[in-house]
């Protein structure tokens, strides 16, 4: 996971750890000091030091900050190593996470809301679209919220077979109910007969048992999961994301994973397909 230890890297590791203690994991932390847009790197990914370049700024910050994460981490023996790199954050997240085969990454994004809603270029956007493993996104402190239940989305108009591997883990060791929602629009109706039989062909191509089968009415997508979220409590979602162009493949109309990334507060779990 990411952790500069602002309040949102505090909050993605809180509910990091409360997983990984549940499904008995450990977590790599990974902080990343900005490079320059033109910084060139080598082969280990450190940044080269040409001529007429001074990164002494940049090499005290790195420093400052691993220091700071060593002596945060002796708190929490849920960590299992700390790593601190000057790069491009999404470049070295993925780095870090490929190299240690992990499960998951976890990170807190900020609220979009009033600056245009959107995760243009960010580095939460960048991530969640190149990450070949998925990303565990949330804005604000949720340790307060039990979870007990994951809410995974879809108009499942042609149920197939998902990589839902993570899915399974997680239902496995946390004890998740899952729950299935069909989101009826004005532009994408489906019938509730039609919405459940559909729902039942998904769960059964995916072995997905005892899952709990909603179709909810609403004026958009986004709108629909973010109502049923609150009137339901489910504090989990889950959203598959095409890896070569950010849009949403479960999710038809491009833009429906990112504007719930980008609105919703509760955990966002993204998963390439």
């Amino acid at each position: 996971m990411h952790n500069d230890l602002s309040d949102l890297s505090l909050y993605s590791f809180e509910i990091a750890s409360r997983i990984a203690t549940q499904c008995s994991a450990k977590i790599i932390v990974v902080g990343v000091v900005p490079a320059p847009l033109n910084a060139k790197f080598d082969t280990k990914g450190d940044i080269k030091m040409g001529e007429g370049l001074d990164y002494t700024d940049l090499a005290v910050a790195k420093n400052e900050l691993q220091q700071k994460l060593e002596k945060w981490a002796k708190q929490h023996s849920i960590v299992e190593e700390v790593i601190v790199k000057v790069g491009h954050f999404e470049n070295v997240v993925v780095r870090y996470a490929n190299e240690y085969d992990v499960d998951m990454i976890a990170l807190g994004i900020p609220d979009m809301h009033g600056v245009g809603g959107n995760l243009i270029d960010s580095n939460a956007q960048r991530l969640v679209r190149s990450a070949p493993m998925p990303v565990l996104t949330l804005k604000c402190d949720r340790s307060g919220y039990e979870l007990t239940d994951l809410l995974l989305v879809s108009d499942f108009s042609k149920p197939e077979k998902l990589n839902l591997g993570l899915i399974h883990e997680l239902v496995n060791c946390m004890n998740l109910t899952v729950h299935l929602l069909t989101v009826s629009t004005p532009k994408h109706f489906v019938t509730t007969l039609e919405g459940k039989a559909q729902m039942e062909r998904f769960a059964a191509l995916n072995q997905l048992e005892h899952v709990k089968l909603h179709v909810y009415s609403d004026r958009s997508v986004e709108k629909g999961i973010a109502d049923f979220s609150v009137e339901t409590g489910i504090d989990f979602v889950a959203i598959g994301t095409h890896q070569r162009t950010g849009v949403s493949r479960v999710l038809k109309g491009g833009s429906i994973a990112e504007d719930v990334v980008n609105h919703l507060y509760q955990p966002i779990l993204t998963f390439q397909l």
